[in-house]
């Protein structure tokens, strides 16, 4: 008759351990080598901002505004600008 050596259910957990610790070690470097770079900054750098009137000047280009809007947001602008000087 057979009997079941005391060492194969040991060598089976030994090789179950070690195949998932390469797995979760394969699965580490991977993502440390896919994770993308340091994002840039969220916002724009002064220089490259719009400005309002920019803005709503491509809104307007774009037909977003009519140009009684676009003329009563204009003027808005306009006078907050004033308003803060």
């Amino acid at each position: 008759m057979w009997h079941m050596d005391n060492g194969w259910w040991i060598g089976g957990i030994t090789m179950t351990v070690f195949t998932v610790f390469l797995l979760v070690l394969i699965w580490a470097l991977v993502s440390i080598i896919r994770q993308p770079e340091t994002p840039p900054s969220q916002t724009p750098p002064p220089s490259a901002r719009k400005s309002s009137v920019e803005i709503l000047e491509e809104r307007y280009a774009r037909g977003e505004l009519s140009d009684e809007e676009f003329d009563r947001m204009l003027q808005r602008l306009q006078q907050a600008r004033q308003d803060d000087s």
